[in-house]
């Protein structure tokens, strides 16, 4: 009798240990993408005893699939989809990357183009969508009959050459980036967009809230190792707390978007 009350004791440990998913945007390939955070996905493990396992999402393609259907546990994304997930999937934000992003409309210096509307119907060198400068950029051209042509650019330098070379008009380049570029003043910034928030982690309801807690205190601790590789691939010191009105200038940025476009709300004018 004794066995079978341990074997129901061992059954009901296991049975009531939870296991939590954590994803990411995708970046890089899927070796680089788990070498940055399956060590986060272990690291938190540990901080919190409970299983945390990361899970690749091949392409934006799955990526936007997996929020528009099933929501992981946790997830590492991009500003506008961590918005997306605390305003329609009602994920909670749990820590952001410090930085802000700042992104810049730049043309060549000498071309007699004033304002973003003239860039309509002139060939722009843009990062693929969903890359948020690029949906910045093509959100300020509200007439469906006057749109920028798009020539896809896979780097800031490459964008930043395309102008400069005159194979576009303008293009989208973070501030910082383009300023590094352009010691020669060869182009300037014609516009530059609000600042938005870095990176976020988010959550699911589904994690206690103390589970939640004791992952926000772990990602807060930017000495651990386990958090450096994530810093260094995004050019980062470190996360802070996540005040969500950062994020409500991007909170419909997505509303184009084929698979989650259909469920974004415009505000109301």
């Amino acid at each position: 009798m004794k066995y079978i009350g341990l074997i129901f004791f061992l059954l009901c440990g296991v049975a009531s240990a939870a296991e939590y998913t954590l994803t990411s945007s995708p970046r890089g390939t899927e070796q680089e993408d788990r070498k940055v955070f399956e060590p986060i996905a272990d690291y938190l493990s540990a901080k919190t005893g409970e299983k945390f396992r990361y899970i690749y999402p091949r392409d934006w393609l799955t990526f936007r699939k997996t929020l528009a259907k099933n929501p992981y546990d946790v997830y590492f994304s991009d500003s506008h989809f961590a918005s997306f997930l605390a305003v329609y999937r009602d994920q909670i934000y749990i820590a952001r990357l410090k930085e802000w992003l700042s992104f810049a409309v730049v043309v060549r210096s000498g071309d007699k183009i004033g304002t973003i509307a003239q860039l309509a119907g002139r060939q722009n060198c843009l990062a693929l969508e969903p890359n948020l400068g690029t949906l910045l950029f093509m959100s300020s051209f509200a007439n469906p009959a006057r749109q920028p042509a798009v020539m896809v650019s896979p780097s800031s330098e490459s964008s930043f050459g395309g102008v400069v070379g005159k194979r576009c008009s303008g293009a989208v380049i973070p501030y910082a980036a383009f300023d590094k570029m352009n010691k020669n003043n060869e182009a300037f910034a014609l516009h530059m967009y609000d600042l938005v928030p870095s990176q976020a982690f988010t959550a699911s309801k589904k994690l206690p809230p103390a589970v939640l807690e004791k992952v926000r205190t772990a990602l807060l601790d930017a000495t651990q190792p386990q958090i450096k590789g994530l810093l260094q691939t995004y050019a980062s010191t470190g996360f802070a707390e996540v005040d969500p009105k950062d994020y409500e200038t991007i909170n419909t940025i997505l509303a184009k978007d084929y698979i989650l476009g259909s469920e974004i709300k415009k505000p109301k004018e």
